[in-house]
């Protein structure tokens, strides 16, 4: 009475199901690369697209003034050129933040590690960044002074650590 129609799910992008797949089970990115030509500029691209897109819909819903109902004031314009660049230099190979706005303009950026640790970064208007690392028995707290033409290599040894 039915036709027999089997219908093959949609195949997930080479990007999806490679960068599932590093991650699942660790494989080393220069032997993704020899498997698959452009594997790191594909993921490369892909993690500051999702970067990017984020801190698009950050700056959306806190564009307004109380867009928090708490008297929050919109993103700063300055703090928010500086999340851009600061995501532009984001290493592929770290684990991606949560991007939310502070109440203060500022730019917020959340780390939750598997051992339970939390690593906090602010972009502050200045473009200094501020940042704090919690867990069970720690607490360390800091700022950088960034030079905004790379990655702040302190801030990658910090979520190398707890990565």
């Amino acid at each position: 009475m039915f036709a027999d129609v089997s219908v093959s799910p949609q195949p997930l992008d080479y990007l999806e199901r490679f960068s599932a797949l590093t991650h699942s089970v660790n494989i080393e990115l220069p032997a993704m690369n020899k498997l698959f030509p452009n594997f790191e500029n594909s993921q490369i691209n892909y993690t500051k697209k999702v970067l990017l897109e984020s801190l698009a819909n950050v700056a959306k819903q806190a564009s307004v003034f109380n867009w928090d109902d708490e008297g929050g004031i919109p993103v700063n314009r300055s703090s928010l050129e500086f999340a851009k660049i600061f995501l532009s230099y984001y290493p592929h190979d770290l684990m991606m933040p949560s991007l939310y706005p502070d109440p203060d303009g500022s730019i917020g950026m959340d780390w939750d590690f598997s051992d339970g640790t939390n690593l906090i970064a602010t972009i502050m208007p200045s473009g200094e960044i501020a940042y704090s690392v919690y867990g069970d028995s720690e607490k360390t707290y800091g700022s950088i002074i960034w030079n905004k033409t790379s990655f702040p290599i302190q801030l990658r040894n910090i979520i190398k650590t707890y990565e």
